[in-house]
C-alpha cells in the first residue's frame, strides 16, 4: 500500500520564494557591477590577505572582522579547492604526459594560483565574493520568513519573504561583496533568536541569542537588537508573580550571560580591533566624521529615497497602514519590532548623517517588509471579504510590480560586460591613433596610442574649454561628473527637498556642460539607473567659424541692466548680482549659488540659423589658478518658456575666464535648432569664491556658421536619473 505524502503548502510556497530569490541574487553577479569599489574592494583582497599571510589582520577597521571571514572561509575550503580541481581536470592529460610536472614546483604553483586560480588582477576572487554575498542574500528572504512567522504567523512570513526576496535595495545589494546584505542577515537572525528566547528562556536559547548577537556586531558597530533583548527581559521580569519574583528574575542568570557571550564572540571575531586600537580608533574617527556623527539634524532625504525607491510608494502607504494596525492588534510584538527600526533611523537620519549613503538603509528594509506583509495578510481577513480579498490582491500586485521591474532591470543588466571594457574596445576601434581626447582618469583610454587631455572641472570641462585645448574628443564618465549633483540630499531639517531639485540642479554650470555635449555625442553605453556602473559618453568637440553675421542687438549697460534679470533665487538670494561701473556684476561671496546668475530678455531669433555673441569678461581673483566667469545662451520654443526659464531647447556654452584682473574680449557661436524661437543670454559664475565676476559690451549677432568635426555624431537625451542621480553614485 503506497502511503500518501502530504504536502506542506507553506513550504512549496517558502521554496517558489527562495527558488525565485536566488535567481534575483545570483544571475548577474557575473561580470556585474564593475570592480572599482573601495569598500568592496577592502573586503575581498582582506580575505584574500588572510589566505596569503596565513593570519587574519585587516587593514581597514571602519567594519568589523566577521565579512573578511565569511569571504576568507569561502575562499579557502570551497572556491579554492574547486579552482584547482578544474586546473587539474582540464590539465589531465598534460600531467600524464609530463608536460605538466606533479606536484608543481614553488614557481609554478605560484603562477598557476594567481593567474588560474584567483585570476588577472584578482578578479575570481571578487566574484567569489559577490557570490557568497548572493547567498546571504537569499538567506536574508529565509530569515525574514522565520521573523515574520515568529511575530504574527506563516501567512504574514511568507508575505514577508517575498516582499523582501523582490525589494529592489535587496537585490541590488545582493550583487556587490559588501557588509551590507550580511548585516541584514545577522540583524534578522538576532531578533529571531530573541523572539526564540521569548517564547522559553534556557541555556541553549540564551546561548544561541548571545552568539548571533556577537555575530551581529562583528558585521557593523550596532547595537540595535540589544534594543529588543532589553524589552524581553523587562516583559519577562514584569510577568512575574509578585515583586519579589520581579526583582530576582533581574538577576537571571540566562538573561545576563547573552551580553557576555556576545561580547565573547566579537572578541574572538575582532582581536587586531584591541591589539591595533590606535590606528583602529584613528580609522574609527574618520568614519565618525564622515558620517557627521552628534550632527543632531533631521535628514529628511533618506525617507524620500526609501519612499520612491528603496521601498517602493505603494508598499510605503501598506507598511504605514501596517504599523498603526499592529499597534492596535498585536502591540507588543509590534513595539518590539519598532525599539529597533526607530533607533535605527533616528541613528542615520538624526544623530548622525549616515542615511545619505542609501546602501545602509539595506539591514532595516526586511524589518519595515514585515509590516507591510501584516498588514497584507491582516487586509485580506477584513468584511466584506471578498471585496478585500480584491483591495488586497490590486494592493499586492502593484506593490510587487514597482520592486520587480527594478529588480529584473539589474539581473538583466548586470548579465551584460562592463561598460569601461566596452568603452576601451569602442575607442581602440573606432578613434584614430594619435587623436587628442579630453577625459578624466576613470576613463580608460590607451595612452599609448592617444594623446590625453585634462577632464576635470579645473581646467577644461566644456566643449569650448576643450576647444581651447586643441581636444578632437572629450569623453565623459557620469560616475565622475556627476559628482556636484549631490548637495542637496545632505539638506536637513527641511521637506523643501522631498523631491530632486532637476529645476534647480539642470541650471548649475557642470550639467549645462554636459547637457550641451548630449548635441555631439559618437557613441555612447549607459546602464540603466537601476543597475549603476561606469557610464561614458564620447562626443566630437566641434569647430565653429563664422561666415557672415549681423548685429541685431548691442547691451552697453550705461544706464542700468536694460532689461538683464537676476535669476537663480531657487537656492540663497540674489545680494550678490549688482550693476556697476556700466557692467553686471556677481560679486565675490563665500556662501555663493552655483546657478545664481544675470539673464538678458528674450531676445526673439525666429529666422535665425546661428549667432555669435562678442562680450567683455573680467574675474578679479587673488588666485589665478581656477578659471571663472563664463556666459551662456539658452534656446526656447516660445516667448513664455523663455520668460519663465523652462521646456529649455538646448544651451550654448562659453569658455569661463582663464585670464584674470583685467579686461577679455571673448566670443561665443552656436547654432540653433528649427525649434528654437527665443534666446536668453545669461552671465555666471561656477565658484564665486575666486573672486567677482563682470560683463560689459555684449553684442548679439545673427549669424551664418560653419560647424567642423561633427561628421557622425547625433542628439541623445539623458535620463534624468543618470544626470541626476537618485543617491550617491545610484547606489
Amino acid at each position: 500500500m503506497i502511503k500518501k505524502i502530504k504536502i506542506n503548502k507553506y513550504s512549496v510556497l517558502l521554496i517558489v520564494i527562495l527558488v525565485a530569490a536566488t535567481f534575483l541574487r545570483f544571475v548577474g553577479t557575473k561580470p556585474g557591477y564593475h570592480p572599482n569599489h573601495s569598500d568592496e574592494t577592502t573586503i575581498y583582497s582582506t580575505a584574500l590577505d588572510f589566505i596569503k599571510h596565513n593570519n587574519f589582520k585587516p587593514y581597514r577597521y571602519e567594519y568589523p572582522a566577521l565579512t573578511n571571514l565569511i569571504n576568507y572561509f569561502f575562499d579557502k575550503y570551497f572556491f579554492i579547492p574547486l579552482g584547482w580541481l578544474k586546473f587539474l581536470t582540464l590539465n589531465f592529460n598534460k600531467i600524464l604526459d609530463g608536460q605538466i610536472k606533479f606536484p608543481l614546483g614553488k614557481d609554478i604553483y605560484d603562477k598557476v594560483f594567481q593567474l588560474q586560480i584567483l585570476g588577472a588582477q584578482d578578479v575570481n576572487i571578487l566574484f567569489w565574493s559577490r557570490w557568497v554575498t548572493a547567498l546571504f542574500g537569499v538567506g536574508v528572504v529565509w530569515a525574514s520568513y522565520l521573523v515574520g512567522k515568529k511575530l504574527f504567523g506563516k501567512s504574514t512570513g511568507l508575505i514577508s519573504a517575498f516582499l523582501v526576496g523582490i525589494n529592489y535595495r535587496q537585490v541590488l545589494n545582493s550583487h556587490f561583496g559588501l557588509p551590507d546584505i550580511y548585516n541584514a542577515f545577522f540583524f534578522l537572525l538576532s531578533f529571531w533568536t530573541i523572539l526564540h528566547l521569548r517564547e522559553k528562556v534556557n541555556i541553549w536559547r540564551s546561548l544561541l541569542c548571545g552568539i548571533v548577537l556577537g555575530l551581529y556586531l562583528s558585521t557593523k558597530y550596532q547595537f540595535f537588537p540589544f534594543i529588543a533583548l532589553f524589552l524581553v527581559y523587562i516583559e519577562k521580569s514584569w510577568q512575574k508573580e509578585n515583586l519579589k519574583a520581579k526583582i530576582a528574575f533581574l538577576f537571571n542568570r540566562y538573561f545576563l550571560m547573552i551580553p557576555l557571550v556576545s561580547l565573547l564572540v566579537f572578541l574572538l571575531l575582532n582581536p587586531y580591533l584591541f591589539i591595533n586600537l590606535e590606528t583602529a580608533l584613528s580609522q574609527l574617527a574618520y568614519a565618525s566624521l564622515k558620517y557627521g556623527v552628534g550632527s543632531m539634524k533631521l535628514l529628511l532625504y533618506s525617507y524620500s529615497y526609501l519612499f520612491k525607491i528603496g521601498i517602493g510608494k505603494v508598499t510605503s502607504f501598506v507598511l504605514i497602514f501596517g504599523i498603526f494596525l499592529s499597534l492596535v492588534k498585536d502591540r507588543w510584538k509590534s513595539i518590539l519590532l519598532l525599539s529597533m527600526i526607530v533607533p535605527y533611523f533616528y541613528f542615520f537620519t538624526f544623530y548622525t548623517s549616515g542615511g545619505f549613503y542609501t546602501r545602509n538603509f539595506v539591514s532595516v528594509i526586511p524589518l519595515l517588509l514585515i509590516y507591510a506583509a501584516y498588514a497584507i495578510y491582516q487586509l485580506a481577513s477584513f468584511k466584506p471579504r471578498i471585496i478585500f480579498i480584491l483591495l488586497t490582491l490590486a494592493i499586492f500586485s502593484l506593490a510587487s510590480f514597482e520592486n520587480l521591474k527594478n529588480s529584473t532591470t539589474v539581473v538583466s543588466a548586470y548579465t551584460q560586460p562592463w561598460n569601461r571594457v566596452i568603452i576601451n574596445d569602442w575607442i581602440v576601434n573606432n578613434i584614430p591613433e594619435g587623436k587628442k581626447i579630453a577625459a578624466h582618469s576613470s576613463v580608460p583610454l590607451p595612452d599609448y596610442i592617444y594623446e590625453r587631455l585634462p577632464y576635470d572641472m579645473y581646467p577644461a570641462f566644456s566643449l569650448d574649454e576643450f576647444q581651447e585645448m586643441g581636444a578632437d574628443y572629450a569623453i565623459t564618465s557620469f560616475d565622475w561628473a556627476t559628482v556636484d549633483f549631490y548637495g542637496w540630499m545632505r539638506e536637513t531639517n527641511t521637506i523643501k527637498f522631498w523631491n530632486k531639485p532637476i529645476a534647480i540642479l539642470e541650471q548649475t554650470f557642470p550639467a549645462m556642460a554636459v547637457e550641451e555635449m548630449t548635441s555631439y555625442v559618437t557613441y555612447s553605453i549607459i546602464n540603466p539607473w537601476q543597475a549603476p556602473d561606469l557610464d561614458f559618453m564620447v562626443v566630437k568637440v566641434p569647430f565653429y567659424s563664422v561666415i557672415e553675421k549681423k548685429i541685431e542687438k548691442t547691451y552697453k549697460f550705461e544706464n542700468g541692466p536694460e532689461g538683464w534679470t537676476k535669476e537663480g533665487s531657487l537656492w540663497y538670494g540674489d545680494t550678490q548680482l549688482e550693476w556697476k561701473d556700466r557692467s553686471l556684476a556677481i560679486n565675490e561671496g563665500g556662501s555663493a549659488s552655483q546657478i545664481l546668475h544675470w539673464e538678458s530678455e528674450p531676445i526673439d531669433v525666429m529666422g535665425w540659423n546661428s549667432f555669435e555673441i562678442d562680450y567683455e569678461i573680467k574675474t578679479d581673483a587673488i588666485s589665478t589658478e581656477r578659471r571663472d566667469g563664463f556666459i551662456f545662451v539658452a534656446a526656447y520654443g516660445s516667448f513664455e518658456d523663455a520668460k519663465s526659464d523652462k521646456n529649455r531647447i538646448s544651451i550654448r556654452l562659453g569658455a569661463r575666464n582663464n585670464i584674470f584682473n583685467h579686461w577679455v574680449e571673448k566670443s561665443l557661436i552656436g547654432n540653433l535648432s528649427t525649434k528654437a524661437k527665443f534666446i536668453r543670454i545669461g552671465l555666471q559664475a561656477y565658484n564665486s569664491v575666486i573672486g567677482m565676476v563682470s560683463l560689459r559690451n555684449v553684442e548679439v549677432y545673427n549669424a551664418k556658421v560653419k560647424v567642423s568635426n561633427i561628421e557622425g555624431t547625433k542628439h541623445i537625451d539623458l535620463d534624468e536619473n543618470i544626470a541626476f542621480p537618485v543617491s550617491h553614485g545610484n547606489l
